[in-house]
């Protein structure tokens, strides 16, 4: 006896729709505020490392005004606060320029004390907020920038210093043990 089958066991099914699954590719990127914070996350980072190395502990501030780490010396019984400006590599001055590092600060920061990084050589360099308007080359729009040549050869157009050079004794290995000692 022949059997039959019936209509739902013969009536073919669709394929199930197949999704591309493309490689990743190298021009896509991070949403640029989500890189910009970890590329300030490594700078703090590398601001705490730094100064542990030297005994002096900090922690990262949960809330964002304007202040980034609390560092507390131990030996001094002093703490400060730091605002952490993170440059992750060197670029162009004005686009087409020698390389150099930029920050820009907003001149009414609470913090004691500005901390610049460059990533590309985990350098830090410290200042204290009373010397940020003596050392940045320019003041607009109610913000400081702070620029370094990385080139030793390159001939800045200002009359403040502008060289990575120029900044060498606020390095933050030079200047922390001084952070605490000139508020």
């Amino acid at each position: 006896m022949a059997t039959k089958k019936s209509a739902k066991t013969t009536a073919k099914r669709p394929a199930p729709k197949r999704r591309s699954v493309s490689a990743p590719s190298s021009k896509r990127v991070a949403a640029p505020d989500r890189n910009t914070q970890r590329i300030g996350r490594c700078g703090e980072l590398l601001v705490q490392y730094q100064l542990l190395c030297l005994g002096i502990e900090s922690a990262p501030m949960t809330t964002d005004a304007g202040i980034d780490l609390v560092a507390f010396d131990a030996r001094a019984h002093q703490a400060c606060t730091i605002q952490v400006k993170t440059c992750k590599v060197p670029k162009p001055g004005g686009g087409k320029g020698k390389l150099a590092l930029s920050w820009f600060i907003a001149d009414d920061c609470p913090a004691d004390v500005a901390a610049f990084v460059d990533l590309s050589t985990n350098s830090v360099w410290l200042f204290h907020m009373t010397e940020v308007p003596e050392v940045a080359q320019q003041h607009a729009s109610g913000r400081y920038h702070l620029y370094m040549h990385v080139d030793p050869h390159a001939n800045p157009r200002v009359t403040k210093a502008a060289r990575m050079s120029d900044f060498e004794g606020h390095r933050l290995s030079w200047k922390a043990p001084y952070l605490f000692k000139q508020r």
